[in-house]
């Protein structure tokens, strides 16, 4: 992906267009989403003004103390110019959750009662709010570990690209796995090859 903004001197990148699940969002409609790849932020960074929806669309209710990032929740889909970064809740979402009084519920939760240990608990997003100066936002945002643990990245200096690549992790290998795992039934794969050989004849002259 082309560096965008390259007189600001950051790693940033267009996005052309973000998706929770199978829902586009208006928020780079008008064109004016970059991302800065960085290896020193631990979250996703998300606009100030669009936090809340974020927050809300990501966060979901269980009902024990699971691991939140086996949890049912959204892909996020972020669009650049040739490519699409994917993460799932087991790249964005915190380890454990929250009971709900100790965190927002999220958007739509029935309301339990009962013992304590009953109530239902929070998953959430590793989302912090991101409000830079007109030159570098409004619509900034921070690709931070949740990208970078899942993707690989290269940074070109001489062509000013990042090139994003599936990170050679246990998670990614498990996800690239067929259906019916490596022992599984298996379709038999051809590859072709196409060699061009050249042949120079020369003559020499028998003295």
């Amino acid at each position: 992906a082309p560096v965008a903004k390259k007189a600001n001197g950051h790693w940033q990148v267009e996005i052309k267009e973000i998706r929770i699940g199978n829902v586009t969002l208006d928020v780079c409609r008008d064109g004016s989403c970059r991302g800065v790849v960085d290896t020193g932020t631990s979250h996703l960074g998300i606009p100030g003004k669009h936090m809340k929806r974020f927050t809300s669309s990501l966060q979901t209710n269980v009902e024990d103390e699971t691991n939140c990032r086996d949890a049912s929740a959204p892909d996020v889909h972020l669009v650049l110019e040739g490519l699409t970064l994917s993460l799932s809740p087991r790249h964005y979402m915190r380890p454990l959750p929250l009971r709900r009084e100790l965190g927002k519920p999220a958007l739509g939760a029935p309301e339990t009662k009962g013992s304590t240990s009953m109530m239902p608990r929070t998953c959430s997003p590793k989302l912090m709010s991101v409000n830079m100066p007109k030159a570098l936002g409004p619509n900034l945002f921070i690709l931070g570990e949740p990208v970078l643990q899942r993707y690989y990245t290269a940074y070109d200096w001489a062509e000013r690209k990042i090139g994003f690549g599936l990170a050679a992790t246990p998670s990614n290998a498990k996800a690239l796995e067929p259906p019916g795992g490596i022992g599984g039934d298996e379709e038999d794969v051809h590859s072709f090859l196409q060699v061009t050989v050249t042949v120079a004849v020369r003559r020499v002259r028998r003295k």
